[in-house]
Formats: structure tokens, C-alpha cells, sequence
């Protein structure tokens, strides 16, 4: 029996007000599962930080001595285990739950972190690299979906954001703290930077103990009364009667959904071991359930997701930030590491600026107005940048007003991004599927985003050495092409529900479907007015 009737009420006023802020910290509990699940974020802008100015300092350098290919591979190899992580997450996620699957992620991250702060030579380092990504890019999964699922719809966008906001807080402290420690003689220098983001990773881990499991997951398991419970904590002062009764019958219409395409499966076929049937059923099984992410009206979804994740690197953000030091040398503006770092530590504060922007206007202007403001402004700034280094490169000493114009034009490409391309792709990964392949849909898109920021990170260095003006004209190149993409290809999912997404994509237009989601909802109403009479008697 679900009992309504014990609902506390914060003030009207506050319940309804437009503030973000206000929202939050009017509801403690939403605002801690905001925060906790956005420090996975912060844990990879820190690693992308981190490793950036890290490569710069002399004491790794004498350490590990590598080319540009291999500086490539240091710094892209997180990105292939993130890949790895993201794979195998959303399994682990439907089964487990969001919240405990997060508790995996950061046991992996922390043993390969520890690897890294212990490497001796570099074989170590790159193993410890790729484990360490594979925890972040599972947290790259779990994180905007667990707030995604979670969030109010009206604060859905500003709160995934949040998960943005701190991949770039974790980028500015990574590098004020390497400014800090490039001047202290010897391995410390580097080895201080990576052992402090395991104390970030085990206060994430205190964290999580105290979130809630999510609704949706656990109305998905079969534990109702939990997930109303749950659902009424996060949502005080309003009745939460509509928006778990659209859960239960999304849950509902999605396992009927499953059980239809499984039912092939319950049929015995062969007399194999217990142990070897069960696993051949599990793999057939999962094979079924990614086949349904690419069924019609799922298919495009995914396209576009993966879609929003290619420009998402190809605009240079993963070149922007891992090679940041670097990249400021190639202007000419400054002649020493200390000076590279104290430059490259302001885009940290400007990344943050340009993400605390779109969580303020990314539900009131929605996702594909900032997109395209975002892809106008990359193009211009990169195609200045790639024109005053092919004129000027050659005699960067003679142009220094062209070489600050170069920086600033950095940092007006890193505020732009953080309001645009930086967080809206996860929001509007977290938007189009519904909640029964949401998690492998989410997989499969943030897999891209690891796949493409692997290849940029890995072919940045080689670009940057032998022509820094390419690089930057092909960023502005893409520009072009992401604002052609949104004006023409992307929907708006602002503000809209799983259902009306649905409809938007076609996903659940089919006869079939239109029955089976009538049925339920007179399932679903059918319980309510049981509970409802048991409880009065």
C-alpha cells in the first residue's frame, strides 16, 4: 500500500520558484545526490587536467622521457579504458543498481590511480592510466544518468549540467595545484597531483552511502513502495502521485516490451550444464536487450547521441585541454613552463564560468539554441587562432599583441564550449531514450565520446608539432558542421517528458505498442484504486 498522506510541504513559494539555487538548497537531498554524482565528473576534468601540466614538468620529463607519439598514448590511454568501462556499466548498472554500480566504478578508479602515484617506469603509469579510466568512464555513464533520473523534469537539464560544472572545476583545481607543486624539486612534483585525487575518489565513496537508490531503478525492480518513498524525499512539498504513476506504467510497458522479445528464449533447446546454459541464456539475453536500442525509433536516437559526442571532440576540446601548456607555447606569449602553467591555469576558472552559464539558461533558452551559439562562436575563434598562426608563427617573437590575442581567443573558445558542447550532449543523452535501454543507450553514446576523445588526444601532439594552424582550422572546419547538424538534424528535448520524447522519436507509435501501453496504464490504475480502498478500510 502506498500511504500519501505523510508528504511534508516546504514553503510554495520556494517549490515553485525559477532559482536553480534555490531549488537545491530548499531540498538537501537533491542537492547532495546533484553533488555526489557530479564529483565523477570532477575526477575526470581533474585526471584531464592533471596529466596535462603534469607532462610539462621537468621532473617527469627526466623521469619518462618520450616523444610526441608517446605523450599521445600516455595521455590517451585512460581514454580506451574508459571505453572498456563504459561497455560493461550498463549492465552492471540494471543489475545492481545506479547507486552500487557507482561504488564499483570508484573501487577501479582508485586501484588504478594508486598505480599511477606508485609508477616507478612508465609501463606502470599506462597501465594505471587505462584501469583508472576505466572507473571514469563508467562514472561517465552512471553519473547523468543517475541525476537524470532523479531531477524534477523542469531542473532535469540545469542538474545534469552540474555533472559539466564539475569536470571543469576538477580541470581548474588540477591545474592550480600542478602550478603549485611545478615548483617543488623531484618526483613529488608529479606524484602529489595523483595521490590527491584519491582523497577526492574516497570522499565521493563516503558520499554515495548516504544517496538514495533511484526510483526509477527500483520501481524497474520490482520495489514499489521504495520508490515512492524515495520518490516523495526528492520532491518535497509536491504530490508525487502523477509522476510515479508515469514511472510504474514506463517500467510496466518496458518489461512487457522485453519479456515479448525474450519469450523465444524460454523455450528449452538443448540439455547443456546448468552453469553453461545460464551463461549462453545471459548472452543471449544481452544480445536481445542492445538489439532493442537499435530498433526503429531507437536507431536515430543513438545516431544522434553519438553524433552530439563526435563534434563534442572534434570542436578541440580534448586537444585544448591535455595540450593546454603546449598549445600556449606555440603562441609565443611566454618562454618558461612556470608561465605556461600560471596562463593555463585560468582556463580552469573560465571552463567553470562557461558551465555555471548553461545550467542557468539551458532549461530557459534549451539545448539547441546554446548549441548553435556555441558552434558560431568555436568556428570564429579557432579560424583567428589558425590565421594569426599561419601568419605570424614563423616570427612569434616580433608579434606578441597577435600572441595574446591567440590566448585570449583560447579563452573565449573554453567559456563558450562549457555553455554549449561541454555539458548539453550528456543532457541531451540523458533525454531521448526511455528508461528500458536507457543505461545501454547512455553506454553506447558515452562510449563514443571515449572512442573519439582517445583518437583526438592521441593525434593532437603529432598535429600540434608539425602544423599548429591545421589543427586550429580543422576545429573551426567542424564549427561549420556542428551548426549545421543542430539547425537541421537536432530536436529540441527541452522540458519534455519520456512520453513526449517517445512520440518526438516514433519509438512508441507502433500498433502494437499503442495496445500494450493502453493495457498498462489500466493495470497501473487498476492497482492505484486497490491501494486506495485498502487503505480508507
Amino acid at each position: 500500500m502506498l500511504d500519501h498522506s505523510k508528504q511534508n510541504h516546504a514553503p510554495e513559494e520556494l517549490v515553485k520558484s525559477p532559482s536553480v539555487i534555490k531549488r537545491l538548497v530548499s531540498n538537501p537531498l537533491l542537492l547532495l545526490v546533484a553533488l555526489v554524482a557530479s564529483v565523477g565528473g570532477f575526477l575526470f576534468g581533474y585526471d584531464e587536467g592533471a596529466i596535462s601540466s603534469i607532462q610539462e614538468m621537468p621532473a617527469f620529463k627526466e623521469r619518462f622521457p618520450m616523444d610526441s607519439t608517446e605523450d599521445g598514448l600516455v595521455v590517451s590511454i585512460l581514454q580506451i579504458g574508459g571505453l572498456l568501462g563504459t561497455y560493461f556499466i550498463g549492465t552492471i548498472a540494471d543489475t545492481i543498481s545506479r547507486k552500487y554500480s557507482i561504488m564499483v566504478a570508484l573501487a577501479i578508479f582508485l586501484l588504478g590511480s594508486s598505480l599511477q602515484v606508485s609508477a616507478p617506469v612508465v609501463n606502470q603509469l599506462i597501465v594505471g592510466r587505462f584501469i583508472a579510466g576505466i572507473g571514469i568512464g563508467s562514472l561517465s555513464v552512471l553519473g547523468p544518468l543517475y541525476q537524470s533520473e532523479l531531477a524534477p523534469a523542469d531542473l532535469r537539464g540545469s542538474i545534469v549540467a552540474m555533472y559539466m560544472i564539475s569536470v571543469s572545476t576538477g580541470v581548474a583545481v588540477s591545474f592550480w595545484i600542478d602550478f603549485a607543486t611545478s615548483h617543488v624539486v623531484g618526483d613529488i612534483s608529479w606524484r602529489l597531483p595523483l595521490l590527491i585525487q584519491i582523497g577526492f575518489a574516497v570522499l565521493m565513496a563516503v558520499g554515495v552511502v548516504f544517496i538514495p537508490f533511484s526510483p526509477r531503478w527500483l520501481s524497474h525492480v520490482g520495489r514499489e513502495e521504495e520508490a515512492y518513498r524515495v520518490l516523495t524525499r526528492l520532491r518535497r512539498g509536491v504530490n508525487v502521485d502523477e509522476e510515479w504513476k508515469e514511472i510504474k506504467v514506463m517500467t510496466m510497458f518496458e518489461h512487457q516490451i522485453e519479456e515479448s522479445q525474450l519469450e523465444e528464449m524460454d523455450k528449452p533447446r538443448d540439455h547443456a550444464p546448468g552453469a553453461l546454459n545460464s551463461l549462453r541464456r545471459w548472452s543471449k539475453k544481452e544480445f536481445v536487450r542492445y538489439s532493442s536500442v537499435l530498433r526503429q525509433g531507437m536507431w536515430r536516437r543513438v545516431l544522434l547521441g553519438c553524433t552530439l559526442m563526435f563534434l563534442q571532440q572534434f570542436l578541440g576540446t580534448a586537444a585544448i585541454i591535455y595540450y593546454a601548456p603546449s598549445i600556449i607555447n606555440t603562441v609565443g606569449v611566454v618562454d618558461n613552463t612556470s608561465a605556461e602553467l600560471l596562463l593555463t591555469g585560468v582556463i580552469g576558472f573560465i571552463k567553470i564560468g562557461g558551465c555555471l552559464t548553461a545550467m542557468f539558461l539551458v532549461d530557459k533558452l534549451g539545448r539547441r539554441k546554446l548549441l548553435m551559439t556555441g558552434s558560431a562562436v568555436i568556428m570564429l575563434s579557432m579560424a583567428t587562432i589558425g590565421t594569426l598562426q599561419f601568419l605570424f608563427g614563423h616570427s612569434r617573437s616580433q608579434h606578441q599583441a597577435e600572441g595574446w590575442l591567440c590566448v585570449a581567443m583560447i579563452y573565449v573558445y573554453v567559456y563558450i564550449f562549457g555553455t554549449s558542447y561541454g555539458p548539453i550532449p550528456y543532457i541531451v543523452g540523458s533525454e531521448i531514450f526511455p528508461l528500458r535501454v536507457k543505461a545501454k543507450a547512455m553506454a553506447i553514446t558515452t562510449s563514443a565520446h571515449w572512442l573519439f576523445t582517445f583518437i583526438m588526444g592521441f593525434i593532437a601532439p603529432s598535429i600540434l608539432t608539425k602544423s599548429p594552424p591545421a589543427m586550429f582550422f580543422m576545429f573551426a572546419g567542424f564549427g561549420v558542421v556542428s551548426f549545421l547538424f543542430v539547425l537541421f538534424i537536432l530536436p529540441e528535448t527541452k522540458g519534455k517528458t519520456a512520453m513526449e520524447v517517445d512520440a518526438m522519436f516514433g519509438g512508441g507509435t507502433a500498433d502494437k505498442d499503442v495496445v500494450i501501453m493502453k493495457q498498462t496504464r489500466g493495470k497501473v490504475d487498476q492497482l492505484l484504486e486497490k491501494a486506495a480502498v485498502a487503505y480508507e478500510a
